[in-house]
């Protein structure tokens, strides 16, 4: 019996073991590299790649603080394409995914997805559909689905979860997401406080409906929690420990819904209020700049109130 809350987040990929819970745990995610001055090792991460195409997908932000460097370190041994999206507010939508079918080379081997957040949903469905390896490297610490095998995407103005694809690898470079904007720092942090209404309800669903649950995986992510909790005040000084601290848990958390096959463990009530506030901001043409974690954050807030009636 593995105590996974002994194992660093890179020693998490790969896993193949039955738990205690009776169900078999599994990580699809060959390489996890958080740290600084990671991003130069992704030459050697996508080794196998080379000689091959290489599909990135970015926008004008995400080029800037990160991008081409990606560029730099890929031009000698793999032939890149890529698509910059120049939109301030791109949404996961089917204009989004549509321009990627239309851009994306038919013989690409690999997909990079430069970004956080929207950037690496639409490159995990694409990855998914397509049947090709993505790759993230991550520049801000806003949101938990590095790890993650579901995108949430926006069909006819409504969000909706779809099934998708552990990344064949992670790269967050500390040294880049630490200097994302301070909202989405913040937003990091409020989509880490989530976990505790999301594993509260996971509780409820189990005693009421029956729903599976596995109290190895909830230590997990209860662990990675309480990490984040205590070094929380460094994130308005940008401290790197809490933004690795930060970066690790929400990876963790994607684990967490990989290995049990459901969102459960990182995804309750204050998911399904953040989700309604972006579809009421976007359908309003109000184009905020309040991130998904941000929201979650609120969120929380309404659900434990809510708990305290229950």
């Amino acid at each position: 019996m593995k105590d996974l809350c002994t194992l660093s987040v890179e020693e998490m990929t790969g896993l193949n073991y039955m738990c205690s819970c009776g169900k078999n745990h599994s990580v699809g995610i060959e390489t996890i590299k958080v740290g600084s001055g990671v991003i130069s090792q992704l030459p050697s991460v996508i080794k196998s790649y080379e000689g091959k195409k290489v599909f990135i997908i970015e926008d004008t932000h995400t080029l800037s603080v990160a991008g081409e460097k990606v560029e730099e370190l890929l031009k000698n041994k793999f032939e890149s394409s890529k698509y910059v999206f120049k939109e301030d507010h791109l949404h996961p939508n089917e204009l989004t995914l549509g321009r990627l079918l239309l851009e994306i080379p038919g013989d690409t081997s690999l997909i990079i997805a430069v970004g956080s957040g929207t950037i690496n949903d639409i490159s995990r469905f694409m990855s998914y559909k397509l049947s090709i390896p993505y790759v993230i490297v991550g520049t801000a610490p806003s949101m938990d689905g590095f790890a993650s095998v579901v995108s949430p995407l926006i069909r006819d103005g409504v969000k909706v979860t779809y099934d998708a694809v552990y990344p064949l690898a992670i790269v967050c470079d500390i040294d880049i997401m630490k200097h994302a904007p301070m909202q989405m720092l913040q937003a990091g942090l409020g989509d880490i406080l989530g976990k505790y209404t999301a594993l509260a309800d996971w509780h409820v669903a189990n005693i009421l409906n029956g729903e599976y649950f596995c109290p190895e995986v909830e230590k997990l992510v209860m662990s990675t929690l309480k990490k984040c909790e205590e070094a929380a005040s460094g994130v308005t000084s940008r401290d790197a420990s809490t933004v690795e601290n930060i970066t690790e848990a929400l990876i963790l958390s994607g684990i967490a819904i990989g290995m049990v096959g459901a969102s459960r463990p990182a995804s309750g009530g204050e998911h399904y209020i953040s989700h309604c506030y972006e579809m009421m901001f976007m359908n309003s043409g109000n184009n905020t700049n309040w991130l998904h974690g941000n929201t979650v954050g609120v969120g929380v807030g309404i659900v434990a109130y809510a708990y305290k009636y229950a």
